[in-house]
């Protein structure tokens, strides 16, 4: 009697009979074709295999014989683990080899008639590549140290993998790829972590999903300062003004990622977004951002202090009615802008250093006039020389004249001012009660750093200019930066829900540590 074993499934004992039907003794003439049958139909019936199985025996030197099973039709193409045991003598012993492998003819999973990847991602040293046009719901990972060997049939710990997501009966998109503690997979539909800490061959990766709400294609989850955030998507094709910053951050103890939503208070800015950046914080800006580009041109600034579980956010203005087209954060960590304005697309670089749009280097020749100003001609633009501000002045025939001659470099731009409203103020009882009547701001002590241009304004009324000037300052030399608190008082006006307002009436630089607010409510 021999039992087989076949990926672990194992069939029920089979005889070896003679001739006529009955099993065998040593004295006895063996049926080798009904025995090779027997196996055939026993094998056949096993629940992972099926038709296809062809057995035959061959006679070999001596006593021995050999049995040939085959694995054809659907079941060809893979390696099968075969165990055979003879069960009722230890005369006579079964020998498992394989002859040979056979092989599964493929489609390409890349090539020019069935696509290519759209995403790509950094895991534990290996490429990883997603967005498969052919599968989409795919992962191809290359082998490690070798980001473009993705042959799947070497083997080996370090060999390159293929992998798909098992999400039920839906196709997901993978739409992005992060390693952060552990792999993170973000489709168009939820957001899936692999618990493997280290990614091999040879170990099957155990997706397992942490959100519900997927990612919004052409983004890319930003990490900064710990947790991973990304704006979710929207499946309504017919309103898709739900987006939402969330974030994940791993729970050492539960063993999984937490998503969190970070935009509760501004989902009136974060709607139809279509591009998200990373910046991190440098020597000039005092938090991480994250940049986010919405489908009307929108850009806004999301500043990142995790520390103390702050996330502001806010729009940024280009200057002229200008809208962003495209965003991206070189190797310096400097923000590059594609801004259209009046149907002309123009590169730009965000410089903390500068507090003009769309600005040109030129020179003024000994009349004043700066010239090769075409690109904002009919354009009211401002000039920056020898530490002055001048302005403003109307493009024509691509120049303009500063009216007196400056030295050296001429900073021509545009001028957007910045604008800061607090919330409405309401008197709050002691016991929590809240009166809504007019009232009035009349003072405001503003702290600034290195500002030389402010206007403050309260109470529903127009902003006016704060001078910073002091006795003793030069008067051949600009105002030098003001670094020290300014008393605005005797500011007019009276309103429900009195706000004050923080801007700029002329370009300067403007830094604001904090204010106290003296009112009457």
């Amino acid at each position: 009697y021999i039992m087989l074993t076949v990926d672990g499934e194992r069939t029920p004992a089979i005889p070896l009979r003679d001739t006529n039907g009955d099993p065998t003794t040593p004295a006895s003439s063996p049926d080798w074709p009904a025995f090779a049958a027997a196996i055939e139909d026993a094998l056949e019936a096993l629940p992972s295999l099926g038709p296809g199985i062809t057995v035959a025996e061959a006679v070999m030197a001596g006593r021995a014989r050999r049995i040939d099973i085959t694995f054809g039709g659907a079941l060809s193409g893979r390696e099968y683990q075969v165990d055979a045991t003879i069960t009722n003598t230890a005369e006579t012993s079964a020998l498992p080899v394989h002859v040979e492998v056979g092989e599964t003819e493929f489609e390409p999973l890349l090539s020019e008639g069935r696509g290519w990847v759209g995403v790509t991602g950094l895991v534990q040293d290996r490429i990883a590549y997603g967005d498969i046009r052919a599968e989409p719901s795919a992962i191809a990972m290359s082998q490690s140290a070798e980001y473009f060997n993705l042959n799947i049939e070497a083997q080996g710990a370090t060999a390159a993998r293929l992998d798909r997501l098992r999400a039920g009966q839906t196709a997901e998109r993978i739409l992005a790829i992060k390693d952060a503690t552990y792999l993170l997979i973000f489709t168009d539909q939820a957001v899936h972590f692999a618990a493997n800490r280290t990614i091999t061959r040879t170990d099957p990766l155990n997706f397992t999903i942490t959100s519900e709400a997927g990612i919004v294609a052409n983004t890319e989850p930003v990490d900064l300062e710990g947790k991973i955030y990304f704006v979710s998507a929207n499946d309504d094709e017919a309103d898709r003004d739900g987006n939402q910053i969330l974030s994940l951050a791993y729970d050492e103890l539960q063993t999984r990622f937490d998503p969190l939503p970070e935009s509760l208070l501004a989902s009136h800015l974060v709607r139809r977004i279509v591009r998200t950046k990373r910046q991190k914080s440098g020597s000039d800006t005092d938090a991480s951002r994250m940049w986010l580009m919405r489908e009307d041109g929108v850009l806004l600034a999301a500043q990142i202090i995790r520390s103390q579980e702050i996330l502001g956010l806010c729009r940024w203005h280009a200057a002229a009615g200008g809208v962003v087209r495209e965003i991206e954060v070189n190797r310096r960590n400097r923000l590059r802008l594609c801004v259209e304005r009046g149907g002309q697309l123009r590169h730009e670089r965000l410089d903390p250093s500068l507090f003009l749009h769309a600005s040109l280097s030129a020179s003024c020749d000994l009349s004043g006039i700066v010239a090769g100003l075409d690109v904002h001609e009919g354009r009211t633009v401002w000039a920056v020389a020898e530490g002055y501000t001048l302005g403003p002045f109307t493009v024509t025939g691509g120049q303009i004249n500063l009216g007196d001659v400056y030295a050296g470099t001429v900073l021509v731009g545009l001028f957007q001012p910045p604008l800061y409203e607090t919330m409405p103020r309401w008197r709050i009882l002691p016991n929590d009660e809240i009166v809504k009547r007019p009232g009035r701001i009349h003072t405001a002590i503003i702290d600034v750093i290195g500002t030389t241009s402010i206007a403050v304004g309260a109470n529903g009324q127009p902003a006016r200019d704060v001078s910073l000037a002091r006795i003793g300052d030069p008067a051949d030399a600009p105002t030098p930066p003001a670094t020290r608190k300014l008393v605005v008082a005797g500011l007019l006006g009276m309103k429900d829900g009195t706000t004050l307002t923080i801007t700029q009436t002329r370009p300067g630089r403007l830094q604001v540590r904090d204010f106290v607010l003296e009112e009457k409510l």
